[in-house]
């Protein structure tokens, strides 16, 4: 794991980060994910190496390296970032805070409207008492 390290630090220098995953059994691959930005997961690199000779071995998956995803693929990616609004920065923050907290307010706001059709005094049940009132 030492010498992979070294060896990713010398490819990638401008790296944010490595998160190495050990592998379970004797035929499993190490598998790294390189974060590229600060922040952000969907141009990670998804990377993964033979246990034994440290060769560098690709995958049909979206998940492999980010410059050699397709346009779908980077879109899939994108989902964590966009739900979390980490895509727009800090702007994309707010938005995914306002349209959460509204989300949040409509269970709220039906019930009130609800209770406020079914339980309050309409114009029947007044016009009936002042009839009375009359007689």
């Amino acid at each position: 794991m030492d010498l992979l390290i070294d060896k990713l630090k010398k490819e990638l220098p401008n790296a944010e980060g490595f998160e190495l995953h050990y592998p379970k059994t004797a035929e499993e691959s190490i598998y790294v994910e390189v974060s590229n930005s600060k922040g952000l997961y969907y141009d990670a690199d998804y990377r993964f190496f033979d246990q034994n000779t440290l060769e560098e071995l690709e995958t049909p998956a979206i998940y492999g390296k980010y410059a050699n995803a397709n346009v779908a693929d980077k879109i899939l990616r994108m989902n964590y970032d966009i739900h979390i609004g980490a895509i727009g920065g800090i702007a994309g923050k707010i938005i995914a805070f306002l349209v959460s907290l509204l989300t949040a307010s409509l269970p709220v706001t039906g019930i009130l409207l609800w209770y406020g059709r079914n339980y309050k005094v309409g114009k029947s049940k007044v016009g009936k008492s002042f009839e009375s009132i009359k007689a």
